[in-house]
């Protein structure tokens, strides 16, 4: 199924359920996207990478941002691309990051700021932050290029997990598609775990 139909099916089941939960332990954020809320944002990112960085059908994203809100939102814009989210070893044509490819020409940084703001100083790197708040709410290209997508075994669970789901796809794929959630614990805490599962009433622990 291409990513376009399947993100127009959930926004049609599920708008205002939670989509993805964010944690990050260490610095105590706590992040929730709706399904209407991820769509907007994979919206916004997606026509970052087609109209700001020529992001083209076929092309390879490396999205290296690790356990963070922001990763199903730059796999699910680079779907929307018709790209491929790839390792950053497979030498892809854009690696995306966070503040550690503030300094490296053509990567495309990301400040982590929990508003995704610009970084406070210019960087050699594009500035996700920079980009993204005047893009429109509506993807400007073809749904039609959409990657096809699948998910290993749909979902109904809201999943947590400490895990990077830009290297295990189907940690999103599976709830996205299939009527789930995913709770993402950066840094996690381990004497905090058993409290996130309650308080975020999950069904399914995915761990290292």
């Amino acid at each position: 199924m291409r990513f376009s139909d399947a993100l127009t099916a959930r926004l049609k089941q599920s708008p205002g359920k939670p989509l993805i939960t964010y944690y990050n332990e260490t610095t105590g954020e706590r992040s929730e996207l709706s399904t209407t809320t991820y769509a907007n944002w994979v919206a916004k990112t997606a026509n970052v990478l087609c109209d700001e960085l020529d992001i083209m059908p076929g092309d390879r994203v490396g999205v290296t941002l690790g356990v963070h809100w922001l990763t199903p939102v730059f796999m699910g814009a680079a779907w929307l691309c018709g790209a491929q989210v790839v390792s950053k070893q497979v030498e892809p044509e854009l690696v995306v990051g966070g503040p550690e490819l503030a300094e490296q020409p053509h990567a495309l940084a990301c400040s982590l700021h929990p508003f995704a703001l610009a970084f406070p100083a210019p960087t050699k790197a594009h500035d996700f932050g920079l980009l993204w708040p005047s893009q429109p709410d509506l993807f400007l290209g073809n749904p039609y290029d959409a990657t096809d997508i699948q998910a290993k075994t749909p979902v109904t669970d809201r999943v947590i997990t400490d895990l990077d789901p830009s290297l295990r796809h189907e940690l999103f794929l599976d709830p996205f598609m299939g009527g789930g959630s995913i709770v993402l614990i950066r840094d996690p805490d381990e004497s905090k775990w058993p409290e996130r599962m309650a308080s975020e009433h999950a069904t399914t622990s995915v761990r290292r």
